[in-house]
C-alpha cells in the first residue's frame, strides 16, 4: 500500500513523503502537518500524565516549535503510523524506544517510547537542535521473533515498490581474504583450515605465516586485498520508505538470504546523507522475556509494571547486590561487580551504571565508586562540573555530558560540540581528535577556564572514544532491566525459563541453571510428558527443561510429540509413544539420551531403555545400567548441559584434581592459594597498556560463581585464552577490590 494512502487512513490527511518534503495535492500546508502533530501530541500527553505540569506543558511546545521549524512533524507521522498500525495487528506486544530519540517528549507522548525525559532529565537537545542538518533517527526495538514480521508488514503497509532496508558494506578481513585467494587458487579446505590458524582472531596473521613456499603468492594478494569491498550485507534493522518508487532515490537489490526484501545500494550514511527517512527496527530477546513471562503471570503482572518495579524495594534490593544474571543489559561481570561496589539497586544509579561501563573508563570509575560511597569527598574544581555533574559525583558519564561541558567550558554551540561525540564513535578519532582539542582548550581559554579544569574536562572527554551511551537510551534500557529484574525478584523459576528459551543473554544455559539452583529452584529434566517446547515454570520452586534443549532431535518431528501428547493425552509407557508418533531413530535416540523417556522406563535406565525398545545403542554408549555420572555424560552430549551433577564435579570424580571450591576463593582471606575445578562461563580478552592479551573470567562450580582475571603470563603459558564451557583445574591465589573477591589465576 502506499505510504500516502496509508497515512491518510490513519491521520485523515493525504500525504506525500519524500525527501523531507511535502507535496500538497489537496492544498495542505506544512501547518497542517504540524496541527496533525500536535493534536496528537497533547491528546498522548493527558493519557501519560494524569495531571500534564507547566514544565511539561513547556516542554512539549519547546519540542514541537523546534519540530515545526525543521519540517520533521512528517517523520513522527510516519513512525508512529508503524508503531501503532502493528500493534493494532498485534505485533507486537511489547516496544522499546531508544537511542537519542527517547530524549523527547513528543516521542513519549506518541508512545515511541517508555521513559518520561522530563522526569529522567533527559536533554533534547541530544536528539534535535536547529543546527542539525541530518534527519532524526529513531530506534524502535521488538521482541527478537517478532522483528521479521515487523520489517515485512512494514513492506507490505507502504509498498514493496517504497520500502527497502539499508545495506552494511563488509571489507574484507585476513581469514576471508585468504579464503577467497586460496579458492581462486584452487587450494583444498584442508590446506585452508591448517593456513587459518596463523590467522585467527589477529590481523597481523597473513605476513607470518609464510612458511609454505607454494602459499607466497596467495599470501601476498590476500594481505593486499585485505580492507577492500567484499560484499552487501543486512543491516539490522535500518529501514527505508520513499516517495514514489525506489528506484527514483536509490539503487537497491534484493536483499541477500531475505525472501522479499530489498536492500540500498548505500550504507546508513549514503541513505541519511541523501535525506531519506530511515528508521530503525531491531530485534530484542530480553523483550520476549518480559514478553513471554506476563503472559504466564497474567494478573499477577502490576498494572503499570514500569512505575512499580523501579519502586519495589525487592527488586532495587536485588540488583544492589548485583543479583542480575539474566537481567537485561545489566548482566555483564562488569556490570555486576559496579552494582555490588556500589551498593545501590534504585533506577537513577542504574541509569548512570549502565553508560559508565565503558573500556576506557576503568580510572575514573575507581573514582565514581569512591565518591558514590562517601569514602571520597568530592569538591568540585569549577562551578560547571558542580552544575552539571553533580548526580554522577562530577564523573562524565553520557554523550550530553561531553555536550554541555564543550557549550560551558568552551563556549561551542550544541552543534559545534555534537560534531566532537560524533568524532569519538568514529574509526577516525584518533586522526582528528587533537583538533578538537585545539579547538577546545582555545575557547576554554579565550573564557578564562584554569589548565587544571580544561585538563581534567579533557581527560574524561577521551574515554569516550570507541564507543558511548547517551542518556536516554540507557534510561529507556534500565527501564527494560528493572521490569526484567522485578520478575527475577519476585517470580524467579518463570523468569529462568523464559530467559533461558529465549535463548540471549551473557551466559550459556547452563550458566544459568546454575544460577536457578542458587535461587533454590529445583531443575527438572525434559519428559515426554511434563515438557513443552519451551522450557517452562513447575510451581514457583520448578524449572523443567524444554524439548527444545535436546540437540540432535528433529524439531518437526518434537513437535509433532507435543501436539499428539495435546490432543490425545500423556503417553503410558514407550511402546504406546512410538505407536501414536512416528519419530525417526536419530530422533528417538537423541531424546532418549537426553533422559525424556526415563519416566517410561521399567527401571528408569535410559541406556537399558534404548538397547531394549529402540533397536541398539547410540554410538559411544555401554549398554550397561547408567550411574549419575554416565547420565551427566549423555546430558553434555545432548543438551549442552547437566541434571543431577555439576559438570565440575563429575570432571573431579574423573579426573581427580585439588580440593578447593570456588566458594573458597569468596571466603577465603587475601592471598590465600586455591585448586579448583571450575566451568567458564564468561570471559572478555582485553590488552595492557604494552599490547598484551589478558582475561577477566566468570568461573562457576557446584557450590559458587566467582570472578577471575589471568594476567598476560598466564595467557602465554596457556598459549591461548580460556573459553566459555570448559571444564579444567584452576590454580591461583585470591584477592579482594573493593571488599569483592577476584580471584587471580596462576
Amino acid at each position: 500500500m502506499a505510504t500516502e494512502a496509508a497515512l491518510e487512513r490513519v491521520t485523515g490527511w493525504r500525504i506525500h513523503w519524500g525527501k523531507w518534503e511535502v507535496s500538497k495535492p489537496l492544498g495542505l500546508e506544512m501547518a497542517d502537518l504540524d496541527g496533525v502533530l500536535r493534536e496528537r501530541v497533547r491528546a498522548g500527553m493527558v493519557e501519560r500524565f494524569p495531571k500534564v505540569s507547566g514544565g511539561h506543558l513547556a516542554r512539549m511546545e519547546r519540542e514541537l516549535d523546534l519540530i515545526s521549524f525543521k519540517g520533521f512533524a512528517t517523520y513522527f507521522l510516519l513512525v508512529q503510523d508503524i508503531v501503532q498500525a502493528l500493534k493494532h495487528q498485534g505485533i507486537p506486544s511489547r516496544i522499546c524506544g531508544r537511542g537519542s530519540g527517547a530524549a523527547s517528549l513528543v516521542s513519549y507522548a506518541l508512545e515511541l517510547s517508555n521513559v518520561d525525559p522530563v522526569a529522567t532529565n533527559l536533554m533534547f537537545e541530544r536528539f534535535l537542535t536547529a543546527e542539525r542538518k541530518d534527519p532524526p533517527d529513531m530506534d524502535i526495538d521488538f521482541a527478537w521473533d517478532e522483528r521479521d514480521k515487523v520489517i515485512q508488514a512494514v513492506f507490505e503497509r507502504y509498498g514493496r515498490d517504497r520500502v527497502a532496508m539499508v545495506s552494511n558494506h563488509t571489507f574484507f578481513k585476513s581469514k576471508g581474504a585468504l579464503r577467497a585467494v586460496a579458492q581462486v587458487y584452487g587450494r583444498p579446505d584442508s590446506e585452508l583450515k591448517e593456513l587459518a590458524r596463523y590467522v585467527r582472531g589477529w590481523e597481523g596473521g597473513l605476513t607470518k605465516a609464510s612458511e609454505n613456499p607454494h602459499w607466497e603468492v596467495i599470501l601476498r594478494q590476500a594481505a593486499a586485498l585485505r580492507g577492500h569491498f567484499y560484499q552487501l550485507s543486512v543491516h539490522p534493522g535500518g529501514t527505508i520508505v520513499t516517495t514514489g518508487p525506489l528506484w527514483e532515490h536509490a539503487a537497491f537489490q534484493p536483499a541477500p538470504a531475505k525472501e522479499n526484501t530489498s536492500i540500498t545500494c548505500w550504507d546508513k550514511d549514503g541513505v541519511e546523507n541523501y535525506g531519506l527517512v530511515k528508521i530503525d527496527l531491531l530485534g530484542n530477546r530480553s523483550l520476549a522475556v518480559i514478553r513471554d513471562a506476563y503472559r504466564v503471570l497474567g494478573n499477577a503482572v502490576p498494572k503499570d509494571p514500569g512505575t512499580h518495579s523501579r519502586n519495589d524495594p525487592d527488586t532495587q534490593a536485588l540488583l544492589a547486590r548485583g543479583d542480575s544474571m539474566g537481567v537485561f543489559y545489566v548482566e555483564s561481570p562488569a556490570m555486576r561487580q559496579l552494582q555490588q561496589r556500589v551498593r545501590k539497586g534504585d533506577f537513577e544509579t542504574l541509569v548512570i551504571h549502565s553508560s559508565l561501563i565503558r573500556p576506557a573508563a576503568y580510572h575514573w570509575i575507581d573514582r565514581y565508586v569512591k565518591r558514590a560511597r562517601g569514602e571520597e569527598t568530592y569538591v568540585p574544581s569549577d562551578p560547571v562540573f558542580e552544575r552539571l555533574l553533580s548526580e554522577s559525583y562530577g564523573v562524565l558519564v553520557y554523550q550530553e555530558d561531553v555536550l554541555k561541558v564543550g557549550v560551558e567550558l568552551a563556549g561551542w554551540t550544541h552543534y559545534e560540540a555534537d560534531q566532537l561525540r560524533k568524532l569519538l564513535g568514529k574509526p577516525e578519532c584518533e586522526a582528528k581528535l587533537p583538533i578538537f582539542e585545539a579547538k577546545f582548550r582555545r575557547g576554554c581559554a579565550a573564557r578564562g577556564v584554569r589548565d587544571v579544569v580544561v585538563n581534567e574536562a579533557w581527560d574524561m572527554i577521551k574515554t569516550f572514544t570507541g564507543y558511548s551511551f547517551c542518556k536516554p537510551h540507557s534510561a529507556s534500557y534500565s527501564q527494560v532491566s528493572f521490569e526484567s529484574a522485578w520478575i527475577k525478584a519476585h517470580h524467579p523459576a518463570v523468569f529462568f525459563a523464559s530467559v533461558i528459551t529465549n535463548q540471549g543473554g551473557f551466559y550459556p544455559a547452563n550458566a544459568y541453571l546454575g544460577d536457578a539452583r542458587r535461587h533454590r529452584l529445583v531443575v527438572r529434566g525434559p519428559d515426554a510428558n511434563a515438557s513443552n517446547w519451551a522450557f517452562s515454570a513447575e510451581g514457583d520452586q520448578g524449572l523443567r527443561v524444554g524439548l527444545m534443549q535436546v540437540q540432535g532431535a528433529i524439531e518437526k518431528e518434537v513437535r509433532g510429540l507435543l501436539e499428539e501428547r495435546d490432543r490425545n493425552g500423556p503417553f503410558a509407557n514407550l511402546d504406546d509413544l512410538l505407536r501414536r508418533v512416528k519419530i525417526s531413530v536419530t530422533t528417538a535416540e537423541a531424546l532418549c539420551a537426553a533422559g525424556v523417556f526415563d519416566g517410561r522406563s521399567v527401571d528408569g535406565d535410559r541406556t537399558r531403555l534404548m538397547w531394549s525398545r529402540l533397536g541398539g545403542v547410540p554410538a559411544g554408549v555401554r549398554p550397561r545400567p547408567t550411574n549419575p555420572f554416565d547420565r551427566a555424560d549423555l546430558e553434555m552430549s545432548t543438551m549442552n548441559l547437566t541434571l543431577e551433577i555439576h559438570p565440575t564435579t563429575l570432571a573431579r570424580v574423573r579426573k581427580g584434581g585439588g580440593p578447593g571450591r570456588a566458594s573458597d576463593a569468596l571466603i577465603e582471606k587475601p592471598g590465600t592459594r586455591l585448586k579448583f575445578w571450575a566451568l567458564v562461563v564468561a570471559d572478555k580478552v582485553v590488552s595492557t597498556e604494552k599490547g598484551e592479551p589478558m582475561q577477566f573470567l566468570t568461573l562457576e562450580d557446584e557450590t559458587a560463581l566467582c570472578e577471575a582475571v589471568a594476567f598476560p603470563d598466564v595467557i602465554k603459558k596457556r598459549q591461548r585464552p580460556f573459553r566459555v564451557g570448559e571444564v579444567l583445574s584452576i590454580s591461583g591465589k585470591t584477592t579482594r577490590q573493593d571488599g569483592l573477591a577476584v580471584f587471580e589465576v596462576s
